[in-house]
């Protein structure tokens, strides 16, 4: 039981390290999409979906703030993904904080496991979504913007395959460990009352 308080203690205190990064990283992220609102950046590679551009931004005529609106949406799916880190590092907290107590099997452990896999299951599936909408949006921004992708302005092109689903597995993983709390929280019930 000291060894499992200890170490819940450790990865607690790593976890809290981790939640103040991810909330100092969102910040960033939030103030990087400020000044591509504001500034004239040009950026050298460009990734729309499964598509990743190398950018010529010496091109005569070459405009980028055309292209703001495509990293404008790449920025937004930054701080979604900042956010989901921050929620994620808080739920873990939320996991150890009555497991570095000595207290592994309160009904909130096994509920905050839960929650956390509804979560990861819940980015999963937004990642895929988002990377298949980005994808198609693509085929849209050829039609308004296809004068940015002609040969003048593209150096390279590369497709990807970015469809991760270790996040649906990892979820799927963290709803058989809620229900293994669960199962221990009734076992520790029942050790109570018999004695």
């Amino acid at each position: 039981m000291k060894k499992m308080t200890k170490s819940a203690n450790l990865l607690y205190n790593l976890f809290n390290i981790f939640f103040w990064l991810t909330i100092f990283a969102t910040c960033a992220v939030v103030v990087a999409t400020v000044i591509i609102l504001f500034l004239d950046i040009s950026p050298d590679t460009l990734e729309i979906g499964m598509m990743t551009f190398d950018l010529n931004t010496e091109a005569v005529n070459f405009n980028n703030s055309e292209l703001k609106s495509i990293m404008l949406t790449q920025m937004i799916g930054a701080i979604v993904n900042c956010a989901f880190a921050v929620f994620i590092c808080k739920k873990l907290k939320d996991i150890l904080y009555p497991i570095k107590n000595g207290e592994p099997f309160m009904d909130t452990v096994g509920k905050n496991v839960k929650k956390l896999g509804n979560i990861m299951c819940i980015f999963g599936v937004f990642s895929v979504i988002a990377q298949i909408v980005s994808t198609i949006a693509l085929g849209i921004f050829m039609g308004d913007y296809g004068h940015i992708f002609t040969n003048d302005y593209i150096l390279s092109c590369g497709i990807m395959n970015k469809f991760d689903i270790s996040w649906v597995i990892g979820a799927l993983f963290m709803y058989l460990l809620g229900f293994i709390f669960d199962y221990g929280k009734q076992l520790q019930e029942l050790s109570d009352e018999t004695l």
